[in-house]
Formats: C-alpha cells, sequence, structure tokens
C-alpha cells in the first residue's frame, strides 16, 4: 500500500494497493479524531481501506489539517519517486499561476485568442487584410478597428511576456531538481510562481 495524494479540501487520499488497483479513498473518522496516531497504527487502519472492504458510497468532508501520519505515509521513499511528484507539483502550478492569470476570460475567448492576433497582425500590415473576428470585435464595441489590432498587439505581447516569465521559473525549478541527489533535497524546494516584475 503506498499514499499518492493526499486531498485535504476533498478529505480523501489517493492509495496505490499491491494488487495493482489506485482508488481515491475516504480519509478515516479515526485519524480525524485523533490527529496524533502513529504511522504504524493509521497504516493498519488503512487495511481495512482495501478495495474489497472500502465504502461503496462514500460521503466526501473536507479536511482543516493533514495529520503527520498521513504526511509520513505519503512521504516519497525513493529519488525516482520524489523526483517525479515534485515535477508533477511544478507543472500543476505552473498550469494553476496562467490560469489564474487569465481568470477574467472564457474558456470560449481564450480559444480566440491565436485567431484574434493573426487578424491583428495582418491588419496592421495591411488596413484592408481580412479580418472576420476582428472586425466583427471593433463593430459591437463601436472602435476603430485599427485601434483594436494595436490593443490585440499589445495584450498578445504582455500575455507573452507573462508566459516566458513563468516558463522561466518553471524551468529553474527543474534545474534546482535536476541538481538534488537526496529526496529531502527535494522535499525542501518550495515552489510559487511569482507575478511578472516589470521595474
Amino acid at each position: 500500500m503506498k499514499i499518492l495524494e493526499i486531498f485535504p479540501e476533498q478529505g480523501t487520499m489517493l492509495i496505490h494497493w499491491e494488487s495493482g488497483l489506485t482508488l481515491n479513498h475516504l480519509i478515516p473518522e479515526a485519524l480525524r479524531d485523533n490527529p496524533d496516531m502513529s504511522a504504524e497504527d493509521l497504516r493498519t487502519l488503512l487495511e481495512a481501506e482495501r478495495p474489497e472492504d472500502g465504502p461503496e458510497a462514500p460521503v466526501y468532508a473536507s479536511l482543516e489539517q493533514i495529520p503527520d501520519a498521513l504526511k509520513e505515509l505519503a512521504k516519497p521513499t525513493c529519488l525516482a519517486e520524489a523526483t517525479f511528484s515534485k515535477t508533477q507539483e511544478f507543472a500543476e502550478k505552473h498550469s494553476q499561476f496562467l490560469q489564474d492569470n487569465s481568470m477574467k476570460y472564457s474558456d470560449m475567448e481564450r480559444e480566440t485568442w491565436d485567431a484574434q492576433r493573426a487578424e491583428a497582425e495582418a491588419l496592421l500590415a495591411a488596413p484592408d487584410a481580412s479580418a472576420p473576428l476582428v472586425r466583427a470585435i471593433a463593430k459591437t464595441r463601436n472602435m476603430d478597428v485599427m485601434e483594436l489590432a494595436e490593443r490585440i498587439q499589445l495584450k498578445a505581447q504582455d500575455w507573452a511576456k507573462l508566459a516566458g516569465h513563468a516558463i522561466g521559473q518553471r524551468l529553474a525549478y527543474q534545474d534546482t531538481l535536476d541538481d538534488c541527489t537526496t529526496v529531502e533535497e527535494i522535499q525542501d524546494i518550495t515552489v510559487e510562481f511569482s507575478e511578472l516584475d516589470e521595474a
């Protein structure tokens, strides 16, 4: 049995069993009531969570703090496992950072960004260029189409800078990870993506 990941908001944990199954399980109530439980006692308790004995209709409840015993069992046990886990963390937080910076736009609108940028570039190169998307946006906003094309180009440049900044941070974290030689060094890497400083 190996705890792969803990989801405190859902009050669940992802467990990989010797049988090859990987399932999401409720964190036991006994652990909630006794957060100081030892890792060995918790391991014994979790044996009751094996797939054949697990609950059929789980009721999820959030967990405000992850008990130490659960952290201990979820801790990576080898360098390769710790490296894989930390690399996943880099990717997840990188994606979340970019998503947080584009939340004011809908998914459908974000899907038009490439087309907007291409049409804006075409308009700035030749004002009579065919640009149905940008022209429609400009008409609805009662805005000069060339002014909108310039705005789109500037926003595209700003986004490229932000995306490059985020990619650079992820790669810097990866460089640090590549230099690690122990599980402890990997676990000491704190991943936090920062905003672009224009100064």
